[in-house]
């Protein structure tokens, strides 16, 4: 049997697979920057520090809604794995992905959608504890911070719904092409 491939070495190779169809910028986390990063130096470098002060209240009640946002992600992501894992790992269909490079790609895209997911609600749990410690003066980047990962953890949820209307547009083809294959004999 074939030696499985790790999650990490299944994302370096979906990088290297991006790296060839976007060039350099496929290695650079473009949304992160855009979503968290940015937003959150505008806020520090744009505003009075007195601006834009939010109360403990407040701050913890939109990271406890954000808390549930994460959690129908997670159910997403739970019924996308199913869904890819049954279309991807029909034979003949499977040993096509596996000649093609992206077998171990499709399998391991919804586990780093769930860890992106776990790792958000994380950081949220963390920031409710940070904001009960610290002063109001740091819940808008709390709330910068979390809303940024919230869109993130959207947008990777969004991408990975649309690979699976991919991969079932690909399983779709390729039974198609064994059906006329099959006529022909």
């Amino acid at each position: 049997m074939a030696a499985e491939p790790t999650l990490l070495e299944a994302m370096i190779a979906a990088r290297k697979l991006g790296y060839k169809q976007r060039g350099f910028i496929s290695i650079f986390p473009i949304r992160i920057i855009l979503l968290i990063l940015i937003p959150s130096s505008f806020v520090l470098y744009a505003t009075e520090p007195d601006e834009f002060m939010l109360p403990d209240g407040g701050t913890i009640s939109v990271l406890s809604a954000m808390l549930v946002v994460y959690g129908f992600f997670g159910a997403a992501t739970v019924a996308a794995l199913t869904q890819i894992n049954e279309i991807a790992t029909r034979f003949p269909f499977s040993d096509f992905l596996k000649q093609q490079n992206v077998f171990s790609i499709y399998t391991a895209l919804p586990q780093y959608v769930f860890i992106v997911e776990i790792f958000s609600i994380i950081l949220c749990c963390g920031l409710i504890i940070a904001t009960s410690f610290c002063g109001d003066r740091i819940n808008i980047y709390v709330v910068l911070i979390s809303s940024g990962t919230t869109v993130y953890c959207c947008l990777v949820t969004i991408d990975l719904l649309n690979v699976i209307r991919g991969l079932s547009h690909h399983f779709s083809e390729y039974q198609k092409i064994l059906h006329e294959e099959s006529k022909t004999l």
